[in-house]
């Protein structure tokens, strides 16, 4: 593989197109018994709100030094308003986010106390990309493109890539030599043919190529047929805990 890939990102501008949505957190201890119902009562002691998803991403590209364009929908909402914030404030650009009055901006709460998740409840309109949003991607191509070195597509299941919208991302970097890292979603990954690099983990990978991924020879033969299906030029497979050989 290229090493400049995984060059340090010092000054360099990364395209990060994809899913972006808010994590929110209540954190507080648990000492009682609800009388109302057999759960936990959480005692709330704080609460916070972080970029998720695609959001994420850019968090990690800031942190090693690079710059990051977000490119993408969130809804025409309060927290949509929150997530361009957030953004702006971190230093990414959002002038390529385009605001969708039919969609619903992710938002996803944990409710925690010490290291336990005692619940998750998710607000969501998961939806294909529209066509007005696939339009204003394309009617800002030149710009959207300008000065930027490497295209990552974070995508999270959300709806944004669809074949004809991976594929626009995909080819129109290709036009300009630049590299596409995808980090996939879901069992189809002809979506992203062209690309550079794919990073599936090993459930994301045993379920792309329908072959069994508990063995380093099962992971080689499933990440070759991954790769030579889809077109793709290197499958990177992340393997949380588990070292590697």
């Amino acid at each position: 593989m290229d090493n400049e890939i995984w060059n340090k990102l010092e000054g360099k501008k990364v395209l990060v197109a994809g899913d972006f949505m808010v994590d929110r957190y209540i954190e507080g201890g648990v000492r009682r018994i609800s009388p109302e119902a057999p759960v936990p009562v959480i005692e709330v002691r704080s609460e916070r709100a972080v970029l998720g998803g695609a959001g994420n991403v850019i968090n990690n590209i800031l942190a090693l030094g690079g710059k990051a364009r977000a490119v993408g929908y969130v809804g025409a909402d309060e927290t949509g308003d929150f997530l361009l914030k957030l953004l702006g404030e971190k230093g990414a650009g959002t002038r390529f986010v385009y605001r969708d009055a039919a969609a619903q901006t992710t938002e996803k709460t944990r409710v925690v106390s010490g290291f336990q998740q005692f619940l998750r409840f998710d607000k969501e309109k998961i939806r294909p990309l529209s066509l007005k949003c696939l339009r204003f991607f394309r009617d800002n191509e030149e710009e959207m493109f300008e000065g930027i070195d490497i295209v990552l597509l974070s995508d999270y299941g959300k709806g944004t890539f669809t074949q004809e919208c991976a594929q626009f991302f995909i080819q129109s970097a290709r036009r300009r030599n630049l590299k596409v890292i995808v980090d996939p979603k879901g069992a189809d990954y002809s979506r992203y043919y062209g690309a550079t690099v794919c990073t599936p983990n090993v459930k994301e990978l045993r379920e792309a190529s329908g072959l069994p991924s508990d063995t380093e020879q099962g992971l080689l033969s499933a990440a070759k047929k991954v790769r030579e299906e889809n077109g793709l030029g290197y499958v990177l497979v992340t393997r949380s805990e588990r070292e590697c050989p």
